[in-house]
């Protein structure tokens, strides 16, 4: 069993797996002491390990390939069971119940429920920023999905391609994100699901130095949220505006600005969302925008 998890396996796995015996008849830890007495597996802290990889590729396949499969797949479902919040384990899981999916006829059932967990997974790799651990998992995932994946399974499949844009765009694959960004935008079926693709496609067109291009798309969004943002600027109108503001805040504390309520409202934190990205962008293209832009998230 130590060997399907490859050189080495911790102590506390073992524990987990060798609640009840659900997996093997015998207790884990007397056969791992046998194994070391024979010089099969050595302890350093919480770990076991195989004296040698070659020991550990030897024992691996002496097993059937039939009962291989069943055993990652126990494995990986005794583990996500125990799994709960914590993301080591869950990890372990989905490694495990992926080397059995891989070779295995899935009911449509299993595909989906592990696509979910592959999904999951990726989440807390982005979160640990392990990004290239979490790519792996998204294309399981994907890989899992009904061939009518948007109808049937819209709100996963919705996550995973987020995902894969925003991995894409952190790696620099350009061509990849947008890929990704051209399936949600073909499927998605409302403007609140847009939002992170939208802002996806802005931070692309802006890589591409498509400036203009990411500002239209910001303020696109914007209009959409309620915040009609202007196109044409004039220094007037720039100053005006800091001429409000300037009026609005002269009988307000830096501490008074500080014991203001969390911003709560879901628009509103989208709008704030879209104003600073376009910020950003108007430096570089459209600099007179952003005293604008930066009154208006004052006023918000």
């Amino acid at each position: 069993m130590a060997s399907c998890f490859g050189s080495q396996i911790d102590d506390s796995i073992m524990d987990l797996l060798n609640i009840g015996q659900q997996l093997l008849p015998i207790s884990m830890q007397d056969a791992l002491q046998l194994a070391m007495k024979e010089g099969i597996m050595e302890k350093a802290g919480p770990i076991y390990q195989f004296t040698h990889d070659l020991i550990q590729q030897t024992v691996y396949e002496s097993i059937p390939c039939n009962k291989r499969n069943f055993l990652h797949k126990t494995i990986g479902t005794i583990l996500l069971g125990s799994a709960g919040e914590n993301p080591t384990i869950h990890l372990l899981a989905v490694d495990q119940i992926n080397i059995y999916s891989n070779d295995a006829f899935l009911s449509p059932e299993e595909r989906s429920q592990y696509a979910e967990i592959n999904a999951t997974a990726a989440q807390f790799s982005i979160a640990a920023s392990s990004f290239e651990q979490a790519r792996s998992y998204i294309d399981h995932g994907k890989q899992l999905l009904d061939p009518q994946h948007w109808e049937n399974q819209y709100y996963l499949s919705l996550k995973l391609y987020e995902m894969s844009a925003s991995i894409s765009c952190i790696d620099g694959d350009v061509g990849a994100m947008s890929s990704c960004l051209n399936e949600i935008i073909a499927n998605v079926k409302s403007f609140e699901d847009s939002l992170t693709s939208s802002s996806l496609l802005a931070k692309l067109l802006a890589a591409s130095s498509k400036y203009g291009e990411a500002i239209s798309n910001c303020i696109l969004v914007l209009s959409t949220l309620g915040e009609e943002i202007p196109q044409d600027i004039s220094l007037s109108m720039v100053l005006n505006e800091l001429s409000v503001i300037q009026t609005t805040l002269a009988n307000i504390s830096a501490d008074q600005v500080k014991l203001l309520p969390r911003m709560t409202e879901k628009s509103k934190l989208h709008a704030m969302k879209f104003l600073s990205m376009l910020c950003s962008y108007s430096i570089i293209s459209k600099p007179m925008l952003v005293p604008i832009l930066s009154c208006r998230m004052v006023r918000l």
